[in-house]
């Protein structure tokens, strides 16, 4: 995330808020993807960002239950040697298996509006966070 060690901690909230509206594109490609498949239509994601365009097609793996972890892997093969990669795909799937079937969770605020308590949370943590570095990194 940019500016994360930066000390200045608002430097530092808004490369989180960047990394956040990444995620929500990233998001909204697989639902997408999911739409084209079942309505027939073409979807197209198309970006200026490196770092989203090198995500992207982790997330598009047109993989069977079975071969989905090696499929991750060998995307996230990118990024890790590749025994990291098999283990880092093995263990999301792992996870992704055992919540398969479970119950929603049930609301976990009592406040009118979650995402801002979560975001107000949030970036308290990240303005009471000692770890910055005078650089700006």
């Amino acid at each position: 995330m940019k500016q994360l060690r930066s000390a200045d901690r608002e430097r530092a909230i808004a490369g989180i808020k960047n990394a956040a509206w990444d995620i929500t594109h990233l998001s909204n490609l697989v639902a997408e993807r999911k739409r084209s498949e079942t309505e027939k239509i073409l979807f197209i994601f198309v970006t200026a960002d490196r770092g989203l365009a090198e995500i992207a097609p982790a997330l598009i793996i047109d993989a069977d239950e079975d071969n989905y972890a090696s499929e991750l892997a060998r995307c996230l093969s990118a990024w890790w040697p590749a025994a990291d990669a098999l283990d880092v795909a093995e263990t999301l799937f792992g996870h992704i298996r055992s919540i398969r079937g479970r119950d929603a969770p049930g609301p976990a605020f009592s406040s009118n509006d979650p995402i801002q308590a979560l975001i107000e949370a949030g970036e308290a943590r990240i303005r009471a966070w000692s770890g910055a570095v005078a650089s700006g990194a």
